[in-house]
């Protein structure tokens, strides 16, 4: 038996009885099947000079195209080309004749008697810094490297992209999949600016060591189990398989990217305004072509995709980005693992935020989610909804930190264990949620529910796992109970030195205010809906219920129409200024006294029966449609103006500069400078003589015959 010393890790012994003649290159010669008596005779002439057969080198026989019978065709690849030796080796039993394999172990066996067998399979991992150079649109190309190097640079990737084959296109120019046309959306590789990043280098090679005869069986057996060990199509030419989970995401991009590539380009299409001339995979229907390239009436915009984190990682994907990798953020550059960046638990660092070209660089894989083509669409557009952020996030660690300080306050107080605390606990929430008509439908609280240690036994941060809606309601109970008792917590803690007893008051008391803060934010985002519609409706409730009768007692009081006017429009001037000022005074009722005000204020009689006493029957339809004009034009000038006056503060940055001034109290300051303005134009500057009398007193005397109807036209 031929000796092989210490071997390596990975391989695989055996003791055999039969191997292939090999050659000066270790090929064995499967070209002819020796014949018994040449067996026989080499067997005989075996032991005379030991260890010759097994040293021996017979050269390979060049085996040449030519048609051969059926019964030879196992000799033949899937081309129709003679098999090498060693392939004809490795062929399954199941291919090769049963009268070959049993002359071919015969003469295997007459000459050698034992064998050894050893099977190499490496596995290498490695990794290697790559360049990854950025990729900008001509646009961004021209102004920073100039015209000439621009379109020099441009010229140079294109010659180099058409000599690439049709499988790795893409090196220099990546083109818009959804406009390819369109030579202002395609983005050419940069030179000036890139990233190091670090790339995994994986491979897999299996070897085999043959000396002396090997039997097939054996040899079969150990082979398969080198090839299980490592689930790839070693040796056939074929890539490596994926584990199921990259399978998986595949067969996912190939059955939802299609779907998503239409959308996209729906979404663009939307955008344009213009209906498509040419369809995406589909054909347009004869209305379609005959509505082709006509406008739809209006343009959209893509605003925000908002869904939960869970969504986002499997809908781009963002497998890379998450809470299980070492990046946890794909959003900025916070990471779990130092040396993949800040630490996500300092908080005293500022995070940088990823614009979308490195968003799309650094998170996303290859080829994109092809929404990301949609004009207009940029990283900050992904939203988080609310309530996984809030109820099924922030809540649950809020929770627990608030049942942990409530329980060893009151196992302190009490002296009885940490269990114990929580037990008792449930109780007084089951009776503030009755006094409150709040419904909860949480089970009973206990150590084990807080998660205050991992697996391993290390202490963790604690999280409390509920619904959303009862993730908010234990917060407000908890809110209650710690605003309640917070200065007998503050004072009855425990510490050991000074500095120790210190620090824990002072995040005790941090905590504190966080579950009140968050508890009161919560409370009052679901009360500001229902504030603002009574704010809304406040104005035109009050006109209606006492604005419209006190603007007829004034008429029928012998009030002329320009005392009413100046009386209404100052009211509505103080009413404005009192708006402006209630962001300042941080007070809701200002705000209600206010629109009461403005509502009251609004004196609507006074134009139709200023046009009703002054104008004539003729022109009288005119000049009412000349006021509903204005009505409208104010109607939907409003809302223009005062985004308008949103934009004018926050481009000059003098939000809460004097007087409270922000983008929510700039109406109420504009709205009483116009009113003021309209004030002085009407005492100044009318001049009518129907603005000087009681137009209601003085309808007996405005009777006229029919034929001069129209001379009080004014």
């Amino acid at each position: 038996m031929t000796a092989l010393g210490d071997t390596p890790a990975g391989e695989h012994h055996a003791d055999q009885t039969s191997a292939p003649e090999c050659d000066e290159n270790g090929d064995a010669e499967m070209g002819e099947v020796p014949a018994p008596e040449q067996a026989e005779e080499a067997s005989h002439a075996a032991p005379e000079v030991p260890g010759a057969a097994a040293s021996s080198s017979l050269k390979a026989v060049k085996q040449e195209q030519q048609v051969v019978p059926p019964s030879e065709a196992w000799r033949l690849d899937k081309y129709g080309r003679p098999c090498s030796p060693e392939a004809l080796y490795m062929r399954p039993k199941e291919v090769i004749p049963q009268e070959v394999m049993d002359k071919r172990i015969e003469a295997e066996t007459s000459v050698w008697t034992e064998c050894s067998l050893a099977i190499r399979a490496h596995k290498s991992n490695s990794s290697e810094f790559v360049e990854l150079y950025d990729f900008i649109t001509a646009k961004e190309m021209k102004a920073e490297l100039g015209e000439d190097l621009a379109k020099d640079l441009m010229e140079r990737h294109e010659a180099n992209e058409k000599k690439l084959p049709a499988n790795m296109k893409g090196q220099f120019i990546k083109v818009n999949p959804q406009f390819p046309k369109n030579g202002e959306l395609w983005r050419y590789k940069c030179f000036k600016s890139y990233t190091h990043a670090l790339r995994n280098v994986t491979g897999t090679e299996v070897s085999a060591l043959r000396e002396a005869t090997v039997d097939e069986d054996d040899f079969d057996n150990l082979l398969d189990d080198a090839m299980n060990d490592e689930p790839s199509n070693l040796g056939s030419g074929l890539p490596p398989q994926r584990p199921q989970q990259d399978r998986a995401k595949k067969e996912k991009k190939d059955t939802l990217y299609p779907i998503l590539q239409r959308a996209c380009w729906s979404f663009n299409i939307a955008i344009q305004g213009r209906r498509p001339t040419t369809s995406l995979e589909l054909k347009l229907t004869p209305k379609q072509c005959k509505l082709a390239g006509t406008n739809l009436g209006t343009t959209f915009a893509l605003t925000e995709c908002r869904r939960d984190l869970a969504w986002h990682l499997f809908f781009f994907p963002l497998w890379s980005h998450y809470w299980k990798c070492a990046a946890i953020c794909w959003r900025c550059n916070a990471a779990r693992i130092p040396r993949f960046g800040p630490l996500f638990t300092d908080f005293n660092m500022v995070w940088q935020l990823r614009t979308t070209s490195e968003w799309i660089r650094d998170c996303l894989p290859h080829p994109p989610n092809p929404l990301i083509y949609v004009q207009g669409f940029d990283v900050s557009m992904l939203k988080h909804c609310s309530m996984h952020t809030c109820n099924l996030g922030s809540f649950t660690i809020l929770n627990a930190e608030g049942l942990i300080m409530l329980a060893e306050h009151r196992a302190t107080v009490w002296h009885c264990t940490f269990d114990e605390a929580l037990r008792h606990l449930d109780p007084d929430f089951r009776s503030w949620t009755h006094m409150n008509r709040a419904s909860c439908s949480h089970r009973l609280w206990g150590a084990k529910h807080l998660h205050m240690e991992n697996n391993d036994g290390a202490r963790t941060f604690p999280w409390l796992n509920a619904k959303a809606y009862n993730a908010r309601v234990i917060l407000a109970g908890l809110a209650a109970g710690l605003s309640q008792g917070q200065s007998q917590m503050l004072s009855q803690i425990e510490g050991g030195s000074a500095h120790a007893w210190a620090d824990r008051k002072q995040l005790w008391g941090a905590g504190i205010a966080a579950v009140c803060s968050w508890a009161e934010w919560q409370r009052l985002s679901e009360l500001y809906p229902r504030f603002s519609g009574l704010v809304i409706a406040q104005t035109p409730w009050f006109q209606g219920i006492i604005g419209v009768p006190l603007n007829y007692v004034m008429l029928s009081r012998n009030v002329s129409m320009k005392s009413m006017i100046i009386i209404m429009v100052a009211g509505s001037l103080v009413g404005n200024v009192l708006y402006a000022l209630a962001g300042l005074m941080h007070s809701k009722v200002a705000i209600l006294a206010s629109r009461t005000m403005i509502g009251i204020c609004q004196c609507q009689l006074a134009g139709p029966i200023y046009i009703a006493r002054a104008v004539g029957v003729k022109k009288r339809t005119k000049v009412m449609f000349l006021y509903s004009t204005m009505s409208a034009v104010a109607s939907f000038s409003a809302p223009l103006i005062a985004s308008l006056l949103e934009i004018f503060v926050k481009e000059l940055r003098i939000e809460d500069l004097v007087l409270g001034l922000d983008s929510d109290t700039i109406p109420g300051w504009f709205m009483a400078a116009l009113h003021f303005v309209y004030m002085l134009l009407i005492v100044f500057f009318s001049r009518s003589r129907w603005m000087h009398r009681n137009l209601l007193q003085a309808l007996p005397a405005l009777a006229t015959p029919p034929g001069r109807s129209g001379d009080r036209a004014s």
